[in-house]
């Protein structure tokens, strides 16, 4: 809590969330996972201890004992960092993310996962020792008052809770998302959340009783005449925040090639994520679809929904398709979604002649090298075609080339600043190649951020805006206008407008909407998942919260006249109900779509 809590501040700003309401749902918690972790082997010490198998029913407890009590306050531990990048505590997606334990964790960070080893060490002997002591003191009178106790608190819990004992979210009740994630036990909210995934349950939707037109998401995409045909090149820029774009902002990257390039571009200032994740970012940007699951939605047991490939569109188009990373085959499932949305061609680091002795950050190839590999294959690809490149260097722990590191103007302070300069300095050296190539004058160059990160890990600030604001821009080498592009945008507008300059005619599954498209014609707003429970709605002034929990509106803040956010106007109705309207329109067109249903 002390170390997240620029992320939870505002649950102790309410009725009953202050300490003693946080310390109440905090103590069922824990108390009730170790009780029922503890039971079963308290059982076994208590009324089964005769005779030959005496040893072995106690032997077997204490082991068992030791183990799940040791798991239970690592996993603990582990969220007090997970929590720091992902707002929520571990869940099935942790599955997904780390396909490489040993060397995600020590050979990206020896120190830090060699502590974590010895603390792993620690606790099990702590509970050993404690676990020892108990059995050692008058076993069958404390087993059985134990045995008794817990049974008795999770008589009591059943008796309080019913249905909702086997909810993390059970705190709901009394305090908002941001407490529940502080008193959640983190064994409770991760298995619950594989059992969930298994049971490919998705986000409950309104009453049916609530009025509700269709959320259009099947529609010609939509591009100038003489954009359509061109090639595009997409750059996907790994957590950057708008901020290192914004002039005069306390984050203002020193970045000159991608700052000149913005001013010959057309920026989105008011563009946002759908979500925190590069496995979700990657889904809104290339499938313009909002993911709903705790999982990747290409992982999860909907990935046959109803959808638009987008390298099966272009094909259908004469466009080649090619995706570009530095990091290994497949990670984060990558391979999965561009196979899985019709994208021809993947390369990865093991794709790049003589990559086992080029310079790496923690998370693959350092960029310079992927890019410039990258135009070596363009310019073998038969326009017209798409290039996707996914960078790696800005994502933490930012671990760029030392020497240009150094070499840094003091105003790019931390390190997530200087991994942006070493990127706008990568692309500087792609487009200086590139302006000799007989494909650039033919191609429009697309750039998005996948999701919003801190731009110094050090400060947290929970900003339920600005933590999903990102920088989204188009630069055309035939129409190199300065432009700022004021109305909400979302990455799930890109692969509409990417389909769009294909000159694709028909209608197409997406949530999105061409970021060509005037004002008048888009939807005003943009629509973001915080985590599981909370979905926000962003139009030009106002930022919307609904828990899909309570089925209630959590926030609504005018951003305009009230920056700091401290007049929370959820509670009019006159003002919060269009928003109330309009996301759960959103919730239900998609819930639909994920059971097969598209509305035409």
């Amino acid at each position: 809590m002390v170390y997240n809590y620029g992320l939870v501040a505002d649950a102790f700003k309410r009725p009953f969330m202050g300490v003693p309401g946080l310390l109440y749902w905090s103590l069922i918690s824990e108390l009730l996972i170790i009780c029922i972790i503890n039971l079963p082997f308290l059982l076994l010490l208590a009324f089964f201890r005769q005779g030959s198998f005496q040893k072995i029913f106690t032997h077997l407890s204490v082991w068992f004992m030791v183990l799940l009590n040791t798991l239970n306050a690592m996993l603990t531990l582990f969220d007090i960092f997970y929590f720091h990048f992902q707002r929520q505590r571990a869940n099935a997606d942790l599955l997904f993310v780390i396909k490489r334990p040993w060397e995600q964790s020590f050979g990206t960070h020896p120190l830090l996962s060699s502590l974590g080893f010895a603390l792993l060490i620690f606790t099990g002997l702590v509970i050993w020792r404690m676990v020892v002591s108990f059995l050692r003191s008058p076993v069958k009178k404390w087993v059985r008052i134990s045995f008794s106790l817990m049974l008795a608190v999770i008589i009591l819990c059943i008796s309080i809770f019913r249905e909702d004992l086997l909810l993390p979210t059970a705190s709901l009740r009394n305090i908002n998302i941001s407490g529940t994630s502080i008193v959640q036990n983190s064994v409770h909210s991760f298995l619950f959340s594989v059992y969930r995934n298994k049971e490919a349950r998705l986000p409950p939707v309104f009453p049916a009783e609530y009025p509700n037109p269709s959320f259009q998401i099947n529609k010609v995409p939509f591009a100038p005449a003489s954009l359509q045909g061109k090639n595009v090149v997409l750059f996907i820029m790994e957590s950057i925040p708008a901020e290192f774009f914004t002039v005069g902002a306390k984050h203002k990257v020193d970045m000159p090639f991608l700052d000149s390039l913005v001013l010959k571009s057309r920026y989105f200032s008011n563009a946002y994520s759908y979500g925190h994740n590069s496995n979700k970012g990657i889904t809104s940007i290339l499938a313009g679809i909002p993911t709903l699951t705790e999982i990747p939605l290409y992982h999860s047991a909907f990935a046959g929904l109803p959808k638009t490939g987008i390298g099966d569109a272009l094909a259908e188009k004469g466009y080649r398709s090619a995706f570009f990373i530095g990091d290994h085959y497949d990670d984060f499932g990558f391979a999965k979604c561009c196979n899985w949305l019709g994208i021809r061609q993947y390369f990865s680091r093991e794709s790049i002649p003589g990559y086992p002795h080029l310079p790496s950050n923690s998370m693959g190839l350092q960029d310079e090298y992927v890019l410039q590999f990258m135009e070596t294959v363009m310019d073998t690809l038969k326009q017209p075609f798409l290039s996707i490149n996914y960078n790696t260097s800005t994502h933490y722990p930012n671990d760029i080339p030392e020497a240009f590191s150094q070499k840094q103007p003091a105003v790019n302070f931390t390190p997530e600043m200087r991994s942006m300069s070493y990127y706008s300095e990568c692309i500087r050296q792609f487009f200086e190649t590139a302006k000799t190539k007989t494909w650039y004058q033919n191609t429009v160059f697309i750039f998005c951020s996948d999701h919003w990160m801190y731009p110094d890990v050090r400060q947290l600030d929970n900003d339920v805006r600005e933590s999903f604001h990102i920088p989204i821009f188009i630069f055309d080498p035939n129409d190199a206008v300065s432009s700022v592009v004021t109305r909400p945008v979302s990455q799930l507008d890109i692969s509409s407008t990417i389909l769009g300059i294909a000159g694709v005619n028909k209608p197409v599954i997406n949530y999105g909407e061409s970021l060509y498209l005037s004002g008048a014609e888009r939807r005003p707003f943009a629509v973001c998942k915080e985590n599981n429970m909370l979905y926000e709605l962003i139009d030009s002034a106002n930022v919307f919260g609904y828990n899909v929990q309570t089925r209630k509106p959590e926030f609504l803040y005018n951003f305009i006249t009230d920056p700091e956010k401290k007049n929370n106007l959820a509670g009019n109705p006159l003002i919060s109900a269009p928003y109330l309207h309009i996301i759960r329109n959103f919730l239900e067109t998609a819930v639909n779509h994920y059971r097969g249903k598209v509305n035409n």
